[in-house]
């Protein structure tokens, strides 16, 4: 028998929803949705909206203005446009609410084409001085879960390359017309000892932001995968008849989990992704999923990102993606509470506090050595302590970096 038991309520503020535990996942099906604009977004944005579900929310009165304006902060406008158009139940006549989607909808089209070929053009850059790329998230995402760049905003465009050629991309990028936000960090790039390991680089005349990574996540312990054997295994997706490389799916898809787990699920677009992906995968994409998962240590934001977009989105769990062990259903519970109780708040990133970032990304790996690198990365010297401390050996920039911790806590080390 099935078993099923009320958790805790959850307080959307004009109303009240109950987070219900369902054998090994969980479910909020037939209870009152938090509020019945925010209902629609995540009826319509979607692979296949829920028609049904959508027409009950614009029948029980939706603020058109609020939908669109959630639509531009959760990053789903082209997917709730495109969703409202298949739905057909949108108000008659000109509405405020619906002109600013489609204006965002047709920028983000834009935007997306503009970051596509400034996408192959780096890529090509970089491979003709030597260098091996990985290009994760942006339009490659938009490619690979969606069949077409522009259903999917893209923020910037991210760039993975070995430590050793860093400094070596770092040359490139700038020959490229793009320059560093921050030059003094740029002699930290490469290096196994600063946290993030990103330099961003922004086009002005383009509008473009570029970062370069040389190593997975920040802190990288919540990915524990090495970069460098992983340039050697890239598959290519096409992107506008051009192939782009980037992770295999087993792992790309993983990257895309604790991505999103680590900033907290703060924006619906992510969910949308692993929504998009579940679609796609097969029962033995799921065990080879599974499998990594394992071996990495990253079960549970696995089981999070997957029961998160099937409660969320409706997306069907394949056979043999693990399912919900209590952390996980603590960590889940953490990031569905805010975002039906605020989702204008959460979709910004500072919805979560320093000490809540440090509890979550404890609970993420079943691994003690990923836990003490976690608490290792802390220590480790960011942005500002390299900025500030510019030309100082790493031990001094260390100091630095455990001073500022001494004063303000665990912050983030790219504050």
């Amino acid at each position: 028998m099935t078993s099923m038991r009320r958790h805790r309520e959850i307080e959307p503020g004009r109303s009240r929803a109950t987070f219900v535990i369902v054998g090994d996942g969980w479910s909020l099906a037939g209870l009152p949705v938090p509020d019945p604009t925010f209902a629609l977004l995540l009826a319509v944005a979607r692979h296949r909206p829920d028609v049904a579900r959508a027409r009950r929310a614009i029948a029980a009165g939706v603020d058109w203005d609020r939908f669109a304006e959630l639509a531009r902060l959760h990053r789903v406008s082209p997917l709730a446009s495109r969703g409202l158009g298949l739905v057909a139940a949108v108000p008659a006549g000109d509405h405020p609410g619906l002109a600013k989607l489609a204006r965002v909808t047709a920028r983000v089209a834009r935007r997306s084409l503009m970051m596509a070929r400034e996408t192959m053009l780096l890529v090509r850059a970089l491979n003709e001085a030597g260098i091996d790329v990985l290009v994760l998230k942006g339009t490659v995402e938009g490619a690979a879960s969606w069949d077409a760049i522009a259903l999917r905003t893209a923020g910037d465009i991210d760039l993975y390359v070995a430590p050793a050629q860093a400094q070596q991309a770092v040359a490139v990028l700038r020959a490229q017309g793009l320059e560093p936000v921050e030059p003094l960090v740029l002699e930290a790039v490469g290096s196994a000892w600063v946290n993030p390991a990103e330099a961003v680089f922004r086009d002005r005349s383009k509008g473009s932001v570029v970062e370069l990574h040389w190593r997975f996540g920040n802190p990288g312990a919540l990915f524990p995968l090495d970069l460098p054997p992983m340039l050697a295994r890239a598959v290519v997706v096409p992107v506008a008849s051009v192939g782009i490389p980037t992770l295999p799916f087993p792992e790309r898809f993983l990257f895309l989990c604790t991505h999103g787990g680590k900033h907290g699920w703060t924006q619906l677009a992510w969910l949308c992704d692993i929504a998009a992906n579940l679609r796609r995968m097969t029962a033995a994409d799921a065990q080879i999923v599974a499998q990594r998962a394992v071996a990495l240590g990253i079960v549970r934001p696995l089981a999070v990102a997957c029961h998160m977009a099937a409660g969320l989105l409706d997306a069907a769990i394949p056979a043999g993606l693990p399912a919900l062990d209590p952390p996980a259903r603590w960590l889940l519970r953490r990031c569905v509470a805010p975002l039906l109780a605020d989702p204008e708040r959460h979709a910004g990133r500072g919805s979560r506090g320093p000490w809540r970032i440090l509890a979550d990304n404890l609970v993420f790996s079943t691994r003690w050595r990923t836990r003490a690198a976690v608490l290792a990365t802390i220590l480790m010297p960011g942005k500002v302590d390299c900025t500030a401390g510019a030309g100082s050996s790493p031990a001094l920039l260390m100091a630095r970096r455990l001073l500022r911790l001494l004063r303000h806590g665990p912050k983030p080390a790219a504050e």
